[in-house]
């Protein structure tokens, strides 16, 4: 069994390795590489802007 993430980076790290296997399954099969590219570049800037701004906000709450 896994231990449970105990800093920041681990639980960002954790959110970003799930996000990144779901994102792999949703993209459909049927599109060309560049466009499966471009989808995966976008789905990874929405995702690194959603956990920075989960950490910002828990850093926050503990200040």
């Amino acid at each position: 069994m896994a231990s449970s993430p105990t800093t920041k980076l681990e639980v960002a790290k954790e959110i970003t390795l799930k996000a990144l296997e779901k994102m792999q399954t949703n993209f459909g099969s049927d599109i060309s590489a560049e466009e499966y590219n471009s989808q995966y570049a976008a789905e990874i800037n929405k995702l690194f802007k959603s956990i920075y701004k989960a950490v910002y906000e828990a850093d926050k709450g503990l200040n």
